[in-house]
């Protein structure tokens, strides 16, 4: 499950820049969806982390 996760998690990736790119929002843009997506992850391990010591 880790690995299709991480593989999940990478063609999400990929696919959100190339949403990015084809926008005409530029290369750059790349990086900022990429800081975006980190923190939604960022986001899900902390609810995860509550949900978990509540148990």
């Amino acid at each position: 499950m880790n690995h299709s996760a991480f593989n999940l998690s990478n063609a999400i990736g990929a696919w959100t820049g190339g949403l990015a790119i084809s926008a005409g929002l530029g290369w750059a843009a790349t990086g900022y969806v990429g800081a975006a997506l980190a923190l939604v992850g960022l986001v899900i391990f902390v609810f995860a982390q509550k949900l978990d010591r509540k148990d």
